[in-house]
């Protein structure tokens, strides 16, 4: 099972992303301690190169490069109205259901410019502790007056029997094909990477949400579509996701691999195999 790193975990930057990655997926997934060795793109401001070199007590070399894989434009800008005017609801008790985790979902852009951000958490806070017996099971929509804003919000209900209740908070992305902001990455992030010689190269997507907005299997899904596109894919060992949407309200961040070149070969071959 990929891992959940619960701080503390200091200033969320590219590099402290990668080292944490290093520390603890990498060395449990190869199991052997690895470190970051290097770091070639800090060393030579004048080329492109790769954002990490990590070696193992074995001498195992992995290049790594990280990104930021964005569905719409100003993502970071939106992400930190988010943690101001949503993200609070997660520590308040008057909204918890026993027994239930409770999700609350906005649609990105949603605070406008000149509301007051800090009446919002509590004028949705006021509206669902009112009504939280009555929450059915599964979705539920519900339009709140936070002062001048009317605010959409989504809930999600889902049954945790014997827990004592949780309540986390996300934005609902866009339609936007996963494939599109994938392909911006690769195309960006993939010559480096084959550039950097190393025993094994992988890619470290960085997600600004929590891994129930967006499973895994879906960019493995993405980068499989783009395969003939991308033939780099080749040379590059495993595609992993950063979920850091809850790093500074939380102090955790999620990492789980999303792709690996070798099995999904295996895959490819057993469905070639099979339409014979």
């Amino acid at each position: 099972m990929n891992g959940r790193v619960a701080g503390p975990l200091g200033a969320k930057t590219d590099n402290r992303i990668v080292e944490l990655f290093v520390a603890s997926e990498l060395s449990r997934e190869r199991r052997e301690k690895f470190t970051v060795t290097a770091l070639p793109d800090h060393a030579d401001r004048q080329r492109e190169a790769v954002e990490a070199i990590a070696t193992g007590e074995s001498g195992t070399t992995v290049a790594i490069e990280h990104t930021l894989l964005q569905d719409f434009p100003n993502e970071r800008h939106d992400a930190a109205r988010f943690r101001r005017a949503i993200a609070p609801l997660e520590t308040d008790p008057s909204i918890v259901v026993d027994n239930a985790d409770l999700l609350i979902w906005v649609e990105p852009f949603s605070i406008p410019d000149g509301a007051d951000w800090n009446a919002i958490p509590a004028a949705i806070s006021a509206h669902l502790a009112g009504i939280r017996a009555e929450l059915p099971l599964g979705w539920s929509h519900h339009l709140v007056a936070c002062g001048r804003v009317q605010l959409n919000v989504a809930v999600q209900l889902l049954s945790a029997p014997g827990m004592p209740g949780a309540v986390f908070v996300g934005r609902l992305w866009p339609q936007i094909p996963v494939t599109d902001s994938v392909a911006i990455a690769l195309k960006r992030k993939l010559p480096k990477l084959v550039a950097q010689a190393a025993d094994a190269r992988m890619l470290l997507l960085e997600r600004l949400m929590i891994p129930m907005q967006f499973a895994p299997q879906r960019l493995g899904q993405a980068v499989e579509a783009l395969r003939a596109e991308y033939p780099n894919l080749e040379q590059i060992d495993e595609i992993w996701l950063a979920y850091s949407g809850a790093w500074e309200r939380e102090n955790v961040v999620w990492y789980r691999r999303g792709w690996q070149r070798r099995i999904a070969a295996e895959d490819a071959a057993i469905v070639e195999a099979n339409e014979f």
